[in-house]
């Protein structure tokens, strides 16, 4: 490697002399902070797949030296028409967790880089979450094999992803606001009622979308980019007893919510504290029954994730909730002494491996208890990275795993698969 391209080198090259004092000039005028930082991309073009490579430049105006520390990662977006890909730029080298130090009237440069997802091509436009970054114009070129099956002869033939490829404006604005929610699954066990799924989702409200001007095209968004957290949520959980008789549902649980949630409220270089977050919402819960069978509640809540260690390795969480009841409860009058007020999600492991998640909740006197424990695995590890699915086991123990029979203990365990963990 030309040692003038190393990431923490400190430039002292005479040749760039004139160019190091003009920078430091230019800044000390500007700004009266000990040092600043600039963003340069190395190169406009870029092959799809390959990585992208920019460099943070720290600067140091002063006549002392002066530590600065450098993020790990720096997430990013991918601009190009419709299409919006999130990337993460990692640094290069390690960073020392003190910070680096940068010499009286001199910089540092530090590298990152990020793999330009295969599937995009052309003019885009790279947007880093820093403030007050430019974005970067960059051109995507297609690699050598993908020009290539593109101009081969038989080029034509039949391809099933193609036929099975409906993508569109529309669908594609679609997806870009839709997002798993809570754990996604389908289980099933021994003992009546054998069976057990909940699906959720939730569905960004506000448009984010940037023009190709750079400008937001929401009027909303453009003066308040914090609306963005504003979602529409649904979950549903079932409980099927497939072993009976037409195989009927004994009970269902359906759960629309409208929520506000800010997923970082720290500065995200915080060593083993990976971020807190905040969520605030109102729950509507209801089983559709009608009559005796009737069961219905409304809660607001407020909800705080607590993520120690690093989200895309081996991190732990702890999510503690706490709500009240909105409206009475003629239903199910006595429900708050077994759903009491608070609870506490906990979840450990790898992000692409085994992670152990649960809950825990106590009646209104602590004497009315319930947990649950999941153990979830990637079968994406197992069968040659053929499915995008998770081998899932659960136990509870406790009140309520229905709603119809919030007052009724049980203990059971089942095994299945998930889609969201």
């Amino acid at each position: 490697m030309n040692p003038m391209n190393s990431p923490n080198r400190l430039v002292q090259d005479g040749r760039l002399g004139i160019l190091v004092a003009l920078l430091i000039g230019l800044v000390h005028c500007a700004t009266s902070r000990a040092a600043d930082i600039l963003v340069e991309l190395d190169s406009p073009k870029v092959q799809a797949g390959e990585a992208v490579t920019i460099h943070l430049v720290g600067l140091n105006a002063t006549s002392a030296d002066t530590s600065r520390v450098f993020p790990a990662k720096i997430q990013a977006t991918l601009i190009a028409g419709p299409a919006r890909e999130e990337i993460i730029f990692n640094a290069v080298d390690s960073l020392p967790a003190a910070g680096v130090t940068i010499a009286p009237n001199s910089f540092v440069r530090i590298a990152y880089q990020a793999a330009v997802p295969s599937r995009l091509q052309g003019q885009t436009r790279l947007e880093l979450a820093i403030e007050n970054s430019p974005a970067f114009a960059i051109e995507i070129t297609a690699t050598a094999s993908t020009a290539a099956a593109t101009t081969a002869p038989g080029a034509g033939k039949f391809s099933v992803k193609e036929a099975m490829d409906r993508e569109t404006t529309e669908t594609s604005f679609f997806k870009r606001h839709i997002f798993p929610y809570e754990p996604f699954y389908f289980l099933a066990g021994p003992e009546a009622p054998s069976a057990k799924f909940q699906v959720s989702i939730k569905y960004r409200l506000v448009n984010t979308e940037v023009g190709d001007d750079g400008e937001a095209e929401g009027w909303l968004y453009r003066h308040a980019q914090w609306s963005e957290g504003l979602h529409l949520a649904y979950t549903q959980r079932s409980l099927w007893d497939i072993q009976a008789e037409s195989a009927p549902f004994l009970d269902s649980s359906y759960m629309p919510e409208l929520l506000y949630e800010l997923p970082n409220l720290i500065d995200h270089e915080q060593g083993w504290l990976e971020r807190i977050g905040a969520q605030i919402g109102y729950q509507h819960e209801s089983n559709g029954k009608d009559g005796a069978s009737s069961r219905s509640l409304n809660i607001a809540y407020v909800r705080m994730p607590f993520v120690f260690g690093d989200e895309d390795d081996f991190y732990v969480s702890l999510e503690p909730r706490a709500w009240f009841y909105v409206g009475d409860l003629s239903d199910n009058p006595d429900l708050d002494d077994y759903r009491g007020y608070v609870d506490l999600r906990l979840k450990a492991g790898w992000a692409r491996g085994v992670q152990v998640a649960g809950w825990l909740r106590s009646g209104q006197e602590f004497d009315r208890g319930s947990a649950q424990i999941d153990l979830t695995y990637p079968l994406h590890n197992l069968l040659s990275r053929s499915f995008s699915v998770y081998l899932q086991a659960q136990y509870f123990n406790g009140y309520g795993e229905s709603l119809l029979y919030y007052n009724q203990r049980s203990e059971v365990w089942r095994v299945g698969i998930g889609l969201f963990r």
